[in-house]
């Protein structure tokens, strides 16, 4: 007999059956995640009369297609009963919460900046567990899987987002609310992000605000050689910590050969030691990103593998960074180009966390009233300041508008991305809270520059600082600032 292989399966087949076997290897391959668990006992799939004999009983011997078609419809009940489904619905989305570790999730009809290269790609499996909640039959099941074509996919997006929209929202909120709750580290809880996220978001909402590259084409940024580039990283190492212990930790990357040339700027761990990273373009653009990873070495370098607060880990970066770009101008550079480069920090963290933003607006929706419905999220909208919506392109509007059709949708839209990406607001949020954290500290150090002090001690310390130990610090002195202006 002739054989075709997909990852998890063997084939065998005759001449006659030939047709039959191409379209079920297509079949196979298309949903190889659903049927590698679906016929697991049966790793040997032998298509038409032979008289070889079967190796096993893991062999399952079929005449032709139609054949096979039957005994899938005998499997379905047996497969759907041997999920666990718990709670009072036996609904898809036990089994969607169920395959969301697995991120794979159809995306196909929404319309977020999603680069589709990144997308899992068995995402063709979720359809098949639609399909077992859709049909009334397993008959009706089986022909849906071998006839998946882009009208059956919108059928059943359809029916998935109409029946389970906001229930499915509601228990993806809840799993996103564990998520960010767990512990970032192996000492402390994270809930930095729930317990701030009216504060989070109108801080992002500003920063959006502010936002002005409109004459970036413009700006010259001044150039700048290694020769230069160093001599500047060491006269403001030694302007912020007049101890020189970072002046010291510089010189020793440079001596361990732990500066490397790039295509990109990142701290990485590599052959058992920190390496910086750097992709220079050659002018003070390059000063402030390896001020940025510097930082970010100071923070994980006695770590085998990073094990910080997840919502602080970019905030002595980002805060020195502003610092770095500070120390440009008091040396006398242009003060277009170093108000470019604080205009495109907010953009390159607008950039990282724009759908993020807008899905944190319901997550907070989420957070006040313990679930998400039409007439809350119309509420929460009409609370959306008029110059925040004419920031938001055009193309996401319907995450501020307040038209039921376009509410649905905008939930349509976070359910895709959050099954299709469900780190991606534990891994991005960092931006968000490091920024605001990072603001918040430059002002108190524009008043009392002595806080920088407080900085570097929080900078060596990163892994045993909790969220709460920054911002009750930030506070405290933020108090203190205010009274003695009071008494002035």
């Amino acid at each position: 007999m002739k054989k075709l292989k997909t990852k998890s399966f063997i084939i065998e087949y005759t001449k006659e059956n030939e047709k039959d076997a191409k379209r079920l290897k297509k079949l196979l391959d298309t949903n190889e995640m659903f049927f590698t668990e679906f016929l697991k006992p049966y790793p040997v799939i032998r298509l038409g009369d032979s008289t070889e004999p079967l190796i096993d009983e893991e062999t399952l011997e079929v005449e032709n297609i139609d054949e096979f078609k039957e005994i899938l419809s005998l499997l379905i009940p047996h497969y759907i009963n041997q999920l666990e489904i718990k709670g009072d619905d036996e609904t898809l989305t036990v089994f969607l919460r169920t395959i969301l570790t697995n991120k794979y999730a159809n995306l196909d009809d929404y319309k977020m900046s999603i680069n589709k290269k990144d997308l899992p790609i068995y995402i063709e499996s979720i359809y098949s567990l639609i399909a077992m909640d859709y049909y009334e039959t397993p008959k009706e099941v089986v022909n849906a899987l071998f006839n998946l074509d882009d009208k059956e996919k919108k059928k059943l997006t359809n029916y998935l987002n109409s029946k389970y929209r906001t229930n499915l929202l509601n228990q993806l909120l809840e799993g996103q609310i564990s998520f960010l709750t767990e512990a970032s580290t192996e000492k402390q809880q994270d809930d930095f992000v729930i317990e701030n996220i009216d504060e989070l978001l109108n801080h992002t909402s500003q920063e959006i605000l502010s936002i002005d590259l409109s004459n970036h084409h413009l700006v010259r940024m001044p150039s700048l050689t290694d020769q230069e580039l160093d001599k500047l990283i060491i006269e403001f190492l030694i302007q912020i910590d007049p101890s020189l212990k970072w002046l010291r930790e510089y010189d020793e990357l440079k001596e361990n050969d732990q500066i490397k040339s790039s295509d990109v700027w990142n701290c990485n761990h590599e052959k058992g030691k920190w390496v910086i990273n750097t992709s220079k373009v050659h002018n003070i653009e390059d000063f402030r990103c390896f001020i940025h990873e510097f930082i970010h070495y100071i923070t994980i370098k006695e770590q085998k593998k990073e094990n910080l607060p997840i919502a602080i880990k970019e905030f002595p970066s980002i805060y020195f960074e502003t610092l770095a770009i500070n120390f440009l101008r008091q040396k006398g550079y242009p003060k277009e180009a170093t108000d470019y480069m604080l205009s495109e920090r907010n953009e390159w963290t607008e950039e990282n966390t724009y759908d993020l933003y807008l899905i944190l607006g319901i997550l907070s929706n989420y957070i006040k009233n313990g679930e998400v419905t039409i007439e809350n999220e119309v509420d929460r909208r009409l609370q959306i300041p008029e110059d925040i919506k004419r920031k938001i392109p055009e193309e996401l509007s319907f995450f501020y508008e307040t038209q039921e059709e376009k509410i649905n949708y905008s939930f349509d839209i976070a359910n895709g991305y959050i099954l299709a990406y469900p780190e991606s607001i534990y891994e991005e949020y960092p931006y968000i809270t490091g920024t605001y954290l990072a603001d918040r500290a430059v002002e108190v150090t524009n008043q009392d520059p002595m806080f920088i002090y407080d900085m570097l001690s929080i900078t060596d310390n990163l892994e045993s600082t909790s969220p709460k130990d920054v911002i009750d610090l930030i506070n405290q002195k933020h108090k203190q600032l205010t009274k003695k202006h009071e008494t002035i």
